[in-house]
């Protein structure tokens, strides 16, 4: 039976549970969180305002088609702010997702960009992701996500920008064999090289020494918006429908056709990894849901049906142009660590030690 902390959800499929008579490693992190936190909304306001005050826009709110991020695009206006949209299209948008940005893009009115990645280049990178047996096959989605938004506040001179990282919601710490860290663009590098006959040309990772010369170069800060406000999910995403007739997800992340099967299906069936632990948990010590509510959640399918998964899975495996048996091959082998390829982590320690790096992604 595996053990599971009496306080949150998080369980020993998580590396360093550390459970105790207070909680795990995990809930006790995330309550430290709320009680250190000293955000001032009025403050940061004032600091966005005067930073960008001479440029067209003064902050960056990269747009998923998400509960958090259409929320911060929506405080950040309200806020009396004038922001750039963006939205990093790496071809797996859902329906849904589409028609909430497209809501949200002309319900605000906001300036908006769009930025499609080359698919014939992205989907040999990914396959080369699934071919290395990594857990965090998100690392080539996250890692080019950081790469284009921080590249677009560089163009812009945008000295903020507005993500949707907060601790209501993803307070809980990401368990360290759930998934690596996304600014090793070394890692990523080395398993598309290993992995894929297709040159590097369009789509190139980002390095942590990269990343962190255009934060510091362009004064460029990532705000992790939400912590400023009172944020409930619950009450944001009745905001979001009656201002801009916006469509909730059956789960965190899920606005994503590929991320809602890696994390509906792949990590489950593949790694026994069930991110909704983590999401769940949030929910539970930010008093949104009890554990008992949570717990229920947890004991039906990560899936909204088995008709969709199905859907999903022929649609993902055509657009990839893996056979059923290819992919069922690839499900039954067993995985393999980041570690077993180069790595950028001696220099993202270093980087840490010396400097706030501040990357706005948890998931």
């Amino acid at each position: 039976m595996v053990v599971t902390c009496n306080f949150c959800l998080m369980d020993a499929t998580a590396a360093n549970l550390d459970k105790n008579d207070h909680g795990c490693f995990y809930c006790c992190t995330m309550k430290q969180k709320q009680h250190s936190s000293n955000f001032d909304l009025q403050k940061l306001v004032s600091e966005i305002k005067l930073a960008g005050k001479d440029n067209q826009y003064d902050c960056l709110v990269g747009l998923s088609g998400g509960v958090d991020s259409a929320f911060v695009l929506h405080k950040a206006l309200e806020c009396g702010l004038r922001p750039l949209a963006i939205h990093v299209d790496n071809g797996w948008n859902s329906a849904l997702s589409q028609h909430n940005i497209e809501k949200l893009v002309l319900g605000t009115k906001v300036e908006f960009l769009s930025e499609i990645l080359y698919w014939p280049e992205y989907r040999q990178h990914l396959k080369a992701m699934f071919s290395s047996q990594v857990v965090d096959l998100e690392l080539l989605a996250d890692n080019i996500m950081n790469k284009v938004i921080i590249e677009i506040a560089a163009k812009y001179r945008i000295n903020y920008i507005l993500n949707g990282v907060n601790t209501s919601t993803e307070g809980i710490p990401l368990p360290a064999n759930w998934a690596w860290n996304k600014l090793d663009g070394r890692n990523l590098t080395d398993i598309i090289k290993k992995y894929s006959d297709s040159k590097i040309k369009f789509i190139k990772p980002i390095s942590p020494e990269k990343f962190y010369l255009l934060q510091k170069k362009y004064r460029i800060k990532n705000i992790p918006f939400l912590n400023y406000l009172d944020y409930k999910k619950a009450s944001a995403i009745q905001i979001l429908q009656d201002e801009y007739k916006f469509m909730p997800y059956a789960y965190k992340h899920y606005e994503n056709v590929f991320t809602r099967f890696y994390q509906g299906y792949i990590l489950p069936k593949k790694f026994g990894i069930d991110k909704r632990k983590m999401h769940l948990s949030a929910l539970i010590i930010s008093g949104e849901i009890s554990r008992a509510q949570g717990a229920r959640q947890l004991q039906s399918s990560p899936y909204p049906s088995e008709g969709l998964l199905k859907k999903d899975e022929r649609f993902i495996c055509k657009k990839l142009g893996f056979t059923e048996a290819e992919f069922q091959e690839y499900i039954s082998s067993p995985g393999v660590s980041h570690e077993d390829f180069k790595s950028n982590i001696p220099i993202l320690k270093k980087i840490k030690n010396i400097f706030k790096l501040e990357v706005g992604f948890n998931k």
